[in-house]
């Protein structure tokens, strides 16, 4: 998509429409509609040729639709709920953590757990930021 603005911006460049710095997704399907002076290839065409020559990976974007496909299906009231199902278990975890450190028992479990909560907090902070845009 920004590529699209990027290459419209360029081709409006010195008109009322050049700088633009958006649009609207609507207009997506005009670049199939805007063909070449030979009328061989549509403004599509390029679009791909281009992004396909300069990032090969471009072509293995439509392989994580799948996942895409899943993801618009969820509901973000479950996810919503599942994060705080999620942090009630951290919370337990914590919990037991520390009053094994007052017993002074289970010292494996207490480094498997302390272990385990430092590599997960980075992760934990990450989703709870994401879980906050979903409550906005």
């Amino acid at each position: 998509l920004e590529f699209c603005l990027s290459l419209g911006n360029y081709m409006n460049g010195g008109t009322s429409k050049g700088a633009a710095k958006g649009f609207s997704i609507l207009d997506l399907p005009t670049l199939s509609i805007i063909m070449s002076a030979d009328r061989k290839f549509s403004l599509l065409h390029y679009i791909c040729a281009v992004l396909n020559n300069h990032s090969s990976d471009i072509a293995e974007f439509a392989d994580s639709w799948s996942s895409l496909h899943q993801a618009a299906k969820m509901d973000s009231r479950m996810i919503v709920n599942r994060f705080k199902e999620l942090e009630d278990s951290l919370a337990t975890i914590r919990d037991e953590v520390e009053a094994c450190k007052v017993s002074r028992t289970a010292l494996k479990f207490q480094k498997a757990m302390k272990t385990f909560l430092s590599a997960f907090e980075v992760e934990e902070t990450a989703l709870r930021g994401i879980i906050l845009e979903l409550e906005a």
